[in-house]
């Protein structure tokens, strides 16, 4: 994206991290808290076998497990005020990671997708990060995994967008 472009001309394709770090849908639970860590995001793209984009995960589905059964929930407080990677070594180091034995990522993932395309305005994938109360959106074009786009993407381009452009 070049500095200064106007806000209203900016697409998902403008703002999209295009390598993207996905999860397999069979991974263990444990072992996809950990590769989140690893690559120092919260979370993205399930894929299955096929490479179709099947869910989301995020840290907060690893580390707060919601089941029908009235488990956990996910707004526990200290995710609101500490750092994922802190939880996470947290719950390494106090052995809570042991609750995510036996499970998967297609266990935990969300399976309802927020997905947009390439061409989408910025606007639009910003109202559908609050409709959905989410904190990335998928970018999917011809059917197929193209990019990601987080609020981190959105403030980063918000930061070096031109506000008023010529409208």
């Amino acid at each position: 994206m070049a500095r200064g472009t106007p806000i209203h001309k900016l697409r998902a394709r403008d703002v999209m991290t295009e390598d993207v770090v996905s999860v397999d849908s069979g991974m263990a639970a444990r072992e996809a808290a950990l590769h989140l860590k690893r690559n120092k995001i919260t979370g993205g793209p399930v894929i299955d076998a096929e490479m179709n984009v099947v869910g989301v995960i995020s840290m907060s589905d690893l580390l707060f497990p919601s089941t029908s059964e009235g488990g956990p929930k996910r707004s526990d407080s200290r995710f609101l005020t500490s750092s994922n990677r802190q939880l996470l070594a947290e719950a390494e180091k106090n052995g809570h990671l042991d609750a995510l034995e036996g499970l998967t990522v297609a266990d935990l993932m969300t399976k309802d997708l927020i997905s947009v395309t390439s061409n989408t305005p910025i606007y639009r994938v910003a109202e559908s990060m609050l409709t959905w109360r989410v904190h990335r959106v998928v970018i999917i074009d011809n059917r197929r995994l193209a990019g990601i786009v987080s609020v981190t993407d959105l403030l980063r381009a918000l930061s070096q967008c031109d506000p008023l452009g010529s409208l």
